[in-house]
């Protein structure tokens, strides 16, 4: 794959991302017609138009040697190309220049960028096809995945927590990070939950789903796994952020903040924006409408659910360090006689299970094990547990390249069955790694040059047994 010599005095993005349709733009001279999205949007159409043609040209040449697996990734001598096809005849496409890269990273995590994308697309628009067939020109696509593309581009461009998160060889983002409960905390969250979902408001029942969530933890969600696992993404994302920025304002920001609201009407945000976020008292995060004074009834983001296909307006409540997450009735304005509502059935409760979740936290000290560095993912459940990422950022660069390789060779024996791999490092470090099923964990064990493979063996044997009994069995 050797780039013409004009191509290689251009500067080519670091990162590229695309959506493209492999059904349109089959017509000479119209093969821009192909491209429903790409970013940085700043590249020359044509130019669009032949990377997406490359990739189609080598998916092609690669299904003659395997027709069952399409071509999901390749590799250049300076970069790397990942495919997912989400929706069919639907693709997207990733390109990052190997000197992007501040450390090694799977390919599995990188098309894990691609299904988080679409499923936060598909949580806030709807299926794509979906768009397609009410706008055949694919002109109401593009102007949906315009806005995505820039939004997720520029955030792992910046290099904050989503790029982070890619190097980290011990992170769990394909998963929710799921939070266990004492008995007493769940029987209140789960009182909550239930009540809101049966309340009643002016003679109808306002709340049709509801998420809770003590900062990037999941507490309880009363929707299926897919759509959980988008909603907390979108939370995570941009609520959360917007929180935390309200709640800790530096001086400046105290000061400019008015001026800044300001300025910004008239200017719409995408939702992924925490900068479109305001936290209204008392803790309702809203996306105000451009002209209206904070507090008025907002025109509330819709989301869409896969599991009922149902679309409902998406209302943050803040309470110490949880969120909650509610979804109201399509159509169901936020007005102010709601909020109150909402605000006297759920927060007190809300307060109460904050402070119940921060003390069991600290008691647990947020999933830390000492010695150990881990990762254990669900992929039936979505759910995932590790350790924090700075203490996996504590790993040695030597025991993060060896991690990182265990787990792409347990990637690639995902459909041959269970699995379990030993390594040893140069550098008196052990890495476990084990898969049962639709059940993966890998372990980091440094420090550890006096013990051997039975050693090592039963030590992580020990670990499996005293915190995940009887699900790697």
């Amino acid at each position: 794959m050797t780039a013409p010599k004009k191509d290689q005095e251009r500067t080519v993005p670091p990162l590229q991302l695309s959506v493209f349709d492999v059904r349109r733009g089959r017509t000479e001279g119209q093969e821009a017609d192909r491209v429903l999205g790409f970013y940085p949007a700043s590249v020359d159409t044509d130019e669009q138009a032949s990377v997406v043609g490359l990739v189609q040209a080598m998916s092609a040449f690669s299904s003659i040697f395997d027709q069952e697996r399409p071509c999901e990734s390749m590799h250049a001598e300076r970069s790397v190309w990942i495919t997912h096809e989400c929706e069919p005849s639907l693709w997207m496409l990733l390109i990052a220049q190997r000197a992007w890269f501040s450390g090694p990273v799977r390919d599995k995590s990188l098309r894990e960028v691609l299904k988080q994308l679409y499923a936060v697309c598909t949580l806030l628009h709807g299926p794509l096809q979906c768009l397609l067939d009410q706008d055949s020109s694919g002109e109401m696509a593009r102007g949906v995945l315009g806005g995505l593309l820039e939004q997720w581009g520029d955030r792992l461009g910046s290099r904050g927590t989503l790029y982070q998160a890619l190097h980290n060889p011990l992170s769990g983002r394909e998963g929710v990070p799921w939070l266990p409960l004492s008995r007493p905390l769940f029987t209140g969250v789960q009182a909550l939950v239930s009540r809101l979902l049966v309340a009643q408001v002016g003679g109808a029942v306002p709340v049709q789903g509801a998420v809770l969530m003590h900062e990037q933890w999941c507490l309880w969600s009363s929707l299926d796994r897919a759509d959980t696992a988008a909603l907390v993404r979108l939370a995570s994302l941009a609520l959360l952020p917007a929180a935390h920025a309200a709640e800790q304002p530096s001086l400046g920001s105290r000061i400019t903040s008015t001026l800044r609201w300001q300025e910004a009407d008239g200017a719409e945000r995408h939702v992924l924006d925490r900068k479109a976020w305001r936290l209204v008292p008392p803790g309702f995060l809203l996306q105000s409408a451009a002209g209206t004074e904070i507090g008025a009834s907002a025109d509330l983001p819709q989301i869409w659910l896969q599991e009922s296909g149902e679309r409902c307006g998406l209302l943050g409540l803040r309470a110490g360090g949880c969120l909650l997450l509610i979804l109201l009735a399509e159509r169901v304005a936020a007005a102010p006689e709601l909020l109150a509502e909402l605000a006297h059935a759920a927060l007190p409760a809300l307060h109460g299970i904050a402070q119940g979740t921060a003390a069991e936290l600290a008691a647990a000290n947020q999933w830390h094990i000492p010695s150990i560095r881990y990762v254990y993912v669900d992929d039936m459940l979505l759910a995932v547990r590790a350790s924090p990422a700075s203490k996996a950022a504590t790993l040695s660069r030597e025991s993060q390249f060896l991690v990182h390789a265990v787990r792409a060779d347990l990637d690639e024996a995902a459909l041959r069955g269970d699995r379990e791999v030993i390594v040893r490092g140069a550098h008196d470090c052990w890495v476990v790694a084990k898969r049962v099923a639709c059940r993966k964990i890998a372990i980091v064990l440094e420090g550890r040059g006096q013990e051997n493979l039975t050693d090592a063996a039963k030590s992580a044997d020990k670990y499996f047994k005293s915190h995940f009994e009887g699900l790697l069995e």
